[in-house]
């Protein structure tokens, strides 16, 4: 499979399970949690930006080396972990930098 259909495959996923997490499970938490920081809507150029790196991210470091082993286990629990990383990152960066940051998130 080439390197273009496994990007787009990744972000049909990618983005059904993000919009379902954003637009329907987590919504009332951010905006209970966040409505001090929140914008009235989301800038869509860094949003669309975001997308397009962190997809390929996910590839790189998650669905390449899941196909190599020949592993859907391998490729879900390396996808976890760079999820992991990248809500620490945001968060505890969040935390360090702006005020009234809730530690719930």
């Amino acid at each position: 499979m080439t390197i273009l259909k496994l990007y787009g495959l990744t972000a049909v996923a990618f983005l059904a399970i993000d919009l379902t997490w954003i637009g329907t499970v987590a919504s009332g938490f951010y905006r209970r949690e966040l409505a001090h920081l929140l914008a009235d809507g989301p800038l869509w150029a860094p949003a669309l930006l975001f997308y397009a790196i962190y997809v390929a991210g996910v590839v790189v470091f998650a669905v390449l080396p899941g196909l190599q082993a020949g592993s859907l286990a391998r490729a879900a629990y390396l996808g976890a972990f760079l999820g992991f990383f990248a809500y620490a990152t945001f968060d505890l960066t969040s935390m360090a930098l702006f005020r009234q940051f809730p530690l719930i998130v």
